[in-house]
């Protein structure tokens, strides 16, 4: 039978703002009636392809399959094309519910959530051919002037602006969808879709690890024209930590086959308990994990969780990894990427941190589990430069409905996300 782990009182309990946002979702649902919104499941096919066609955040990467975790919604927003018959997808959204903490002077407030993890849209060239393929296939046409053709390219952009909705349309039609599904009071959202400074809540910094340098040179992720790969795999396939570091603690992959449901739920006690901790510690703002959604975490095979004991087998750190897979535009050749998703740590200087990574990455490189790791910023200060990390991108995050008075740095930021 299944254990039921009750959640703690936590202190400082949910600080309720104005809802008139959500109002104005509600009140304008009118607007979108030309739109439906689909929650997709995770054998679709179409949005997939979706994707890859029209990420322009990331054009030379394409992803091979979704993580489909609990508590994010999939959803499709979709153009009734009545004159013919056909449900065009407009938009892909990804969101989850979140409880988040923000930290005020010396201690934290507490918020339910929505964080707006992904969105893509269609982009407009390609919109223009899927809405009128007529002229690729009409050869009596080849020879009309290069006015009309301007022309006609004009009419088509005119029309697109004309029945197309823009980012906040789409963010609001997936908070009435997620409004619709989850039964919960809501005090913001959080998304990376704007450039409104006055709402800027926090950025993030991202790295890579390189581990597999010969497939990741053939998807051209890994680039490095005038380096011999020999030297590269010299730089990336020797690993940067002190002998002596794991002289007195044990690495070990978690299995859940290998525990019972109740001891994974004391074990999810603990993680949960000591990743707040953790965080509250070192963090102005992160995502609240309970004991449940830890045993989700740790049930869940997309997950690789890495943990660390001392001599007298007590947890010391955590890292929990989630898999996915990218490939390069210019060949099939996919690439198991590696994403640190939530971690805690003994201590939290750069230089604890850089071995821990450097062990896993070993461990990866061994037994062949990661060809990439993605993790973001862990450094106390200037020292990038001195650890095996490639910086890949910086994420700003929006907050809807919550005033702060500073910018939340990189390393202070504990946001959860799958994709970035």
């Amino acid at each position: 039978m299944r254990k039921i782990v009750k959640i703690k009182k936590i202190k400082n309990d949910q600080v309720c703002l104005s809802n008139d946002w959500i109002n104005k979702i509600i009140e304008n649902k009118d607007k979108y009636n030309e739109y439906k919104c689909i929650i997709s499941d995770e054998n679709d096919i179409d949005l997939i392809n979706f994707i890859n066609i029209n990420n322009k955040n990331n054009k030379n990467n394409k992803v091979k399959d979704i993580s489909f975790l609990k508590d994010y919604l999939y959803l499709k927003i979709i153009k009734n094309n009545v004159d013919k018959n056909v449900d065009e997808i407009f938009s892909v959204v990804i969101l989850k519910k979140q409880k988040i903490f923000i930290k005020d002077e010396d201690d934290f407030k507490i918020y339910n959530s929505i964080l707006i993890d992904y969105i893509c849209e269609i982009q407009k060239n390609f919109y223009n051919k899927y809405e009128d393929k007529s002229n690729e296939t009409n050869t009596d046409n080849k020879d009309q002037d290069e006015d009309k053709k301007d022309q006609d390219e004009d009419n088509k952009d005119d029309e697109l602006n004309e029945t197309s909705i823009d980012t906040n349309d789409i963010i609001n039609i997936s908070i009435k969808k997620f409004l619709e599904v989850y039964n919960m009071d809501l005090s913001c959202f959080i998304h990376n879709n704007e450039k409104n400074k006055d709402r800027l809540l926090c950025k993030k910094i991202f790295y890579y690890r390189p581990i597999s340098v010969d497939k990741l040179m053939k998807c051209n992720i890994l680039k490095y024209y005038y380096i011999e790969k020999k030297i590269l795999e010299k730089i990336y396939n020797t690993f940067s930590y002190h002998e002596s570091f794991l002289s007195n603690v044990k690495l070990q992959i978690l299995d859940c086959n290998n525990y019972s449901d109740d001891e994974i739920y004391i074990l999810a006690e603990i993680l949960s308990y000591k990743l707040l901790k953790y965080n509250k510690k070192n963090l102005d703002i992160f995502e609240y994990i309970n004991e449940n959604e830890m045993y989700n975490i740790l049930k869940n095979p997309l997950f690789y969780k890495f943990i660390i004991r001392n001599e007298y087998d007590e947890i010391t750190d955590f890292v929990c990894i989630q898999c996915s897979y990218i490939k390069n535009n210019r060949n099939d050749i996919y690439c198991k990427n590696g994403n640190y998703y939530c971690s805690f740590y003994l201590n939290s200087t750069s230089k604890h941190i850089s071995y821990i990574l450097e062990c896993i990455s070993e461990y990866s490189y061994k037994k062949g589990i990661f060809d990439i790791i993605t993790l973001c910023d862990f450094f106390t200060g200037e020292d990038s430069n001195y650890f095996k990390l490639i910086r890949k991108s910086s994420v700003y995050y929006y907050a809807n409905n919550i005033k702060s008075n500073y910018i939340i740095n990189s390393r202070k930021n504990g946001l959860l996300s799958i994709f970035n």
